[in-house]
């Protein structure tokens, strides 16, 4: 018996000197399709966590199509230029219709010469004054939108996103990773 617990006093020692360490990065909210009401993504391994559920999202009838935007705000990192605090994401034309399963691929030069009209738009603060914001619509910056669910009786807009864009204050590749939504949206 004394063997036993002798061996198991050492495996909870060396399990607990072993013990890897815990990612102290917040976590963002699970990917949804309630209209729960958040926004979220990594943006270089930071999260941008937007979950006031004030969104200002829109499916928009033109010209017999459903135009899309989306907006949201992380005021966590006002003043840090390496982070942005707005980010958004729309059509710059309604010849493309959103659908429930969809994926669409921001642009990437313009005029746009894609099947998409999509694009992305992230604003980078030095203060709450000066902004600088900065598109997709430039070389060597991409990205895709995926529509999870579509749901216009209860007016819910779900996805996941990705995209590269350029720090317009560094000018370096800014990485927006595992991003996700689920708002409800105005027609």
């Amino acid at each position: 018996m004394k063997k036993l617990l002798f061996i198991l006093t050492i495996f909870l020692l060396a399990t607990a000197c072993c013990k890897k360490e815990t990612n102290n990065e917040e976590s963002l909210p699970d990917a949804t399709q309630t209209g729960r009401g958040i926004f979220a993504c990594y943006v270089d391994g930071k999260p941008f966590i937007d979950n006031k559920n004030q969104f200002n999202c829109g499916l928009e009838y033109v010209a017999e199509t459903y135009g899309f935007h989306i907006a949201a705000t992380d005021t966590d990192y006002y003043g840090d230029i390496n982070h942005p605090t707005h980010m958004s994401m729309g059509m710059s034309d309604s010849s493309v219709t959103i659908v429930e399963g969809g994926t669409y691929t921001f642009y990437v030069s313009y005029p746009v010469v894609q099947d998409t009209q999509m694009s992305a738009a992230c604003y980078f603060y030095e203060s709450r004054h000066n902004s600088l914001g900065i598109e997709t619509e430039y070389p060597d910056y991409t990205g895709e939108l995926h529509i999870t669910k579509l749901d216009y009786t209860n007016y819910i807009i779900s996805g996941t996103f990705w995209f590269d864009i350029k720090n317009p204050y560094t000018n370096k590749k800014v990485k927006i990773r595992d991003g996700r939504f689920d708002v409800k949206f105005y027609e």
